[in-house]
């Protein structure tokens, strides 16, 4: 008997769709349940460790379900209809992270694998956002802990000042957010740490070379340069002057407060960004306050 090759019509007025098509659009309208994404994960990482050896699939195995089982609620939380799943770009960061889950015994490393294929959808329309957060995923199991602390404390400085002007404030919320980055861990010490950052390509430290990288007593001055102010003595004739301008003008002196640090000082307690206040007088005894 010879096969012979089947065709399909359709009758007139009537249309045909493929199976493809139509699971497509489903997930387009109703996105991906857990069970699906769980599936997808399943399918990267089969791909992930086709050229792996057995003995090393029964290590990794455990590794990449911690990963799974720690992203999955958080992309659940940010989009329950898990759409970013059908999204190729982001299945090969996926698996890209599962390599990296795979090769890494350190438990904070799922959680921060996690967090990085969670920033990698929070991010999707950013295109450089999406490369470093590709090459941070790369190279998780290549940084070691204390580089990555350090890594972390720079970043810090450069991201993160207090918006208190009230010294001691200021200064508890920087203690809690360096104490949460470090936690039992030592700050690294000489130049090692920042050479390992550079060959993983996690910073570059340029023509200048480990110069480039200000030194703490250079760098807290300039941020947190609202901190650094000396007041006047509150038996000065400067002071009183002061305090003297104010009653003219029918302002109050509570802005005037000793310097936590020094006190037998005052100091003019207002916002950082505030650079000048002038006053004008708009009407007799009516004063206008700008900055």
């Amino acid at each position: 008997m010879t096969k012979t090759n089947q065709t399909q019509s359709a009758g007139d007025n009537s249309t045909q769709i493929q199976a493809g098509t139509i699971q497509n659009y489903y997930t387009t309208i109703t996105g991906i349940d857990e069970t699906r994404a769980r599936s997808i994960c399943k399918e990267e990482y089969a791909i992930a460790m086709q050229n792996w050896t057995s003995e090393a699939i029964a290590i990794a195995n455990d590794r990449v379900q911690q990963l799974e089982d720690k992203v999955l609620p958080k992309l659940i939380q940010h989009d329950n209809s898990l759409k970013c799943f059908a999204d190729p770009s982001f299945q090969i960061t996926l698996r890209k992270a599962q390599i990296s889950a795979a090769s890494t015994d350190r438990v904070s490393d799922y959680e921060l694998l996690s967090e990085l294929l969670l920033h990698r959808v929070e991010q999707d329309a950013d295109r450089e956002r999406r490369l470093g957060i590709t090459k941070a995923i790369e190279i998780v199991d290549q940084v070691d802990d204390s580089a990555l602390v350090g890594l972390s404390i720079v970043y810090a400085l450069s991201k993160f000042s207090p918006v208190s002007v009230v010294l001691n404030e200021g200064l508890t919320v920087l203690n809690s957010l360096y104490a949460k980055i470090i936690s039992d861990m030592s700050l690294p010490e000489g130049m090692t740490w920042m050479e390992h950052m550079d060959l993983v390509s996690a910073i570059r430290l340029g023509s200048r070379g480990l110069n480039a990288f200000k030194k703490c007593e250079e760098y807290f001055p300039e941020r947190l340069s609202q901190y650094f102010v000396s007041g006047l003595p509150k038996d000065s004739d400067e002071y009183r002057d002061l305090e003297a301008s104010f009653r003219s003008v029918s302002l109050g002196t509570n802005c005037l407060v000793p310097h936590p640090l020094r006190p037998d000082h005052m100091i003019l307690s207002i916002k950082p960004d505030i650079d000048s206040i002038v006053l004008l007088e708009l009407f007799p005894g009516v004063f206008f306050r700008s900055h």
